[in-house]
C-alpha cells in the first residue's frame, strides 16, 4: 500500500535554513510552475506537513488552494494537500510582481 507522500505531490523542493524567509522558496516554486506549464501540466498537487508554516506560505504565495488535511498512516503525521492551477498561478504571480 502506498503512503500519502507517495500518492500526492508533483513537486518537491528544499530550501536550506540560511535562506528561509527571503523569498527563495516562493520564487523557486514559481520557476517550477513555469516548467510545469512547458511540460503541459494544467494542475499540480503538493503536500506539506501541517507544522511546516514556511512551505504553506510558499504554496499559498503561488496561489495554491488548500484541498484537505489528512493523516499519513506510514508516519502518523498530518499533512495539508494543495492544488495549484498552473496557468492561473503564473498569471496571478506576474500581476502581483508588477504592483
Amino acid at each position: 500500500m502506498k503512503t500519502l507522500k507517495q500518492l500526492f505531490g508533483h513537486i518537491g523542493y528544499t530550501i536550506i535554513p540560511s535562506k528561509w524567509k527571503q523569498g527563495y522558496g516562493t520564487k523557486f516554486l514559481h520557476l517550477l510552475l513555469e516548467k510545469c506549464e512547458e511540460l503541459g501540466l494544467d494542475k499540480v498537487e503538493l503536500i506539506c506537513s501541517v507544522n511546516n508554516k514556511g512551505s504553506q506560505r510558499v504554496i499559498e504565495n503561488n496561489f495554491g488552494e488548500h484541498v484537505d488535511t489528512t493523516i499519513d498512516s506510514s508516519d502518523n503525521a498530518y499533512y495539508k494537500r494543495y492544488k495549484i492551477d498552473v496557468k492561473r498561478s503564473l498569471h496571478k504571480f506576474e500581476g502581483k510582481k508588477t504592483k
